[in-house]
């Protein structure tokens, strides 16, 4: 899923790697997904490759989306893993043209810029962008289907094991 503010160039690209642990004993470890990121913010971009979500958590995530571009949407949305965070940005309520809104979307712990975790301590970073509906509702669309793709990968490998 890529999310571009095509104003600032500024842009957030994140794709599901895959589950944490392939064979999980239990359902809960049997659910972390691993995100790979690529953020473009200003002069600053980096990538990172971690468990940052469950899958339910990232249905919330697509879910979250479409409610935005619905103009329905729940102020903020964070995981268990501190990771990620995404929010609307307070002025894109009053000020945004209807067809647009302004998404938060904080870094932290190992999400975060390199230099920013360095220290042991890591500091947040984030990312605003100013997104259409369209764009918002299309990201939704092709998250589902990576997590559509990913879930169905994973009961393929366990056929083939079988």
């Amino acid at each position: 899923m890529r999310l571009a503010d095509a104003a600032s160039g500024d842009s957030v690209e994140l794709n599901l790697a895959g589950y944490e642990f392939e064979q999980a004993n239990n359902e809960y470890d049997a659910n972390w997904l691993i995100i790979v990121g690529h953020i473009q913010h200003g002069s600053l971009s980096w990538t990172f490759r971690q468990p940052c979500m469950l899958t339910s958590e990232a249905q919330q995530l697509a879910d979250w989306l479409e409610l935005v571009a619905a103009n329905d949407v729940l102020p903020s949305l964070q995981f268990l893993e501190p990771n990620l965070a995404f929010s609307l940005d307070a002025s894109s309520e009053p000020t945004a043209p209807e067809a647009s809104a302004r998404i938060r979307i904080e870094f932290a712990a190992e999400a975060a810029p390199p230099a920013r975790r360095s220290d042991g301590v890591s500091a947040t970073h984030t990312v605003t962008l100013q997104l259409t509906k369209p764009e918002l509702a299309d990201a939704a669309a092709h998250w589902r289907r990576d997590l559509t793709a990913t879930a169905e990968t994973r009961q393929s490998d366990e056929q083939r094991h079988r």
